[in-house]
């Protein structure tokens, strides 16, 4: 891993661990570039309610995820909340819900295998494992560098220092 992907997991490790341990309320993970969406706390308060109402809150509710084009990203005319589809997807750590429970399976999975790899990664490898969903539409975008696009700020996908 670079430094900065080292960096990111620890910080992403040491919510789990605090959520893990805490008094069972989950939490809301956003990273500095998370772009929250108009309207986000009305729909965001929507979705969980529903969720809390039906089958209760996934270990993790991506809030939104990336892809390697817009194109692949699903859509739908009213929020809600479906099974992560990886194909096309680059990553979404950026901007989670991640419950007591899956804060637990979270850490106990890093910690049997560590992380080899970006957080988003990381979690998205383990939609089998866990009880992973995403939200939709995105209720958070995040800028994405993709190859050919435009360069932005991101010491995530451009240091290229490796520990």
């Amino acid at each position: 891993l670079r430094r900065a992907q080292t960096a990111c997991a620890i910080s992403h490790m040491s919510l789990w661990w605090r959520v893990a341990t805490g008094d069972g309320r989950p939490a809301l993970v956003f990273e500095d570039d998370a772009v929250p969406q108009v309207g986000f706390v009305d729909r965001l308060v929507e979705i969980v309610g529903d969720l809390l109402d039906g089958d209760g809150l996934p270990d993790v509710l991506f809030l939104g995820l990336s892809h390697h084009a817009d194109h692949l990203a699903p859509t739908s005319l009213h929020q809600r909340e479906i099974a992560v589809d990886l194909a096309g997807v680059m990553g979404g750590a950026f901007a989670y819900v991640v419950s007591q429970a899956g804060a637990r399976g979270l850490w106990e999975l890093a910690q049997r295998g560590g992380i080899p790899c970006a957080i988003d990664t990381f979690i998205l490898m383990h939609t089998r494992t866990l009880r992973i969903r995403q939200a939709v539409p995105a209720l958070v975008t995040t800028p994405v560098a993709r190859n050919g696009g435009p360069v932005i700020e991101s010491d995530i996908q451009y240091d290229r220092h490796v520990l």
